[in-house]
């Protein structure tokens, strides 16, 4: 993740944003253009995911070449992926997997490194989105066929990217204005604490004390707790450890490094106060997660 200092964009009225655009360009846009593909294809549901509670530490988002998938909130609500639609699953948000086994489905799974996890969620109102742009569902339903039909990765990544660009700008019209600052503009969501936040994402491996951050603001240990608390909802320890977590889980998804190595990188001590962190956060042990990406990436095309 860099670290790199940017200074304030203009700002602009919300409501001027212009239509979905191949390549949008918007105030801010330097951040939630920095969009990072984690996997793209398209592939087979298996049953293996049928009915699993999962929760990603990464936005997801999907449409199906036939219809019956569909996304189960804990609450019980259904969230069909229907024809004329792509469904945007926030980053933290629990959900289970319901569908015909062997129903095909075009995904495009991606991190925004500037959009705290937390904060991508609360835009988003705890739910997944359901966005029907016509441009987008073409160009994904278009991903999709030549996805099916074999891609060269090069070429995959660089379409996928620029989907999930896409996304975010359509994303932009399906929340509150109020709210469209912390993807637009997420320097302002964290109130002056993104120096702090753009270090914790350096690949550190060491433990990190609230008192390094403290002299990184050149306030005291206090004060920073208030900031924390006051912009993000949570203490500087408990931020740093989710920030940690999910590093295991990108680390899991896009690596071969053993758990031993995952748990020294990560900086979270012994591998078995990791993996109870990270089973409290994503409700099952690294071992059955990264088996269940494997078993997911390996489902015939």
């Amino acid at each position: 993740m860099s670290g790199a200092r940017t200074s304030n964009p203009p700002r602009s009225d919300p409501e001027e944003l212009t239509p979905l655009s191949p390549m949008p360009l918007l105030p801010g846009s330097r951040h939630f253009l920095t969009v990072r593909i984690i996997s793209a294809d398209n592939l087979a549901l298996r049953t293996i995911l049928q009915g699993g509670r999962t929760r990603h530490p990464f936005w997801a988002a999907y449409i199906v070449q036939e219809p019956g998938l569909n996304f189960i909130l804990d609450d019980g609500d259904a969230w069909p992926v229907g024809w004329d639609d792509v469904v945007l699953m926030p980053p933290l948000l629990p959900f289970r997997h319901r569908f015909p086994t062997g129903l095909r489905h075009c995904f495009v799974l991606f991190e925004m490194p500037h959009i705290p996890l937390q904060l991508g969620l609360r835009a988003c109102g705890g739910q997944p989105i359901r966005l029907s742009d016509p441009g987008l569902v073409a160009a994904y339903r278009a991903f999709s066929a030549d996805a099916k039909d074999g891609m060269k990765e090069f070429e995959q990544t660089l379409r996928a990217q620029s989907i999930a660009a896409s996304t975010i700008v359509s994303l932009l019209h399906h929340i509150p204005a109020d709210m469209r600052y912390i993807l637009m503009e997420p320097h302002r969501s964290a109130g002056g604490l993104q120096p702090v936040l753009d270090w914790i994402e350096e690949p550190i491996s060491h433990p990190v004390m609230v008192a390094d951050l403290a002299n990184l603001l050149e306030r005291s240990e206090g004060h920073c707790g208030r900031l924390f608390r006051q912009h993000l909802g949570c203490s500087p320890v408990s931020w740093i450890i989710n920030r940690r977590v999910q590093r295991v889980g990108m680390m899991l998804t896009e690596t071969t490094l053993s758990l031993d190595r995952i748990t020294e990188l990560s900086g979270l001590g012994s591998r078995r106060f990791m993996s109870r962190l990270f089973r409290r956060q994503f409700g099952v042990c690294p071992s059955r997660f990264r088996q269940n990406i494997q078993k997911s990436s390996a489902a015939p095309k």
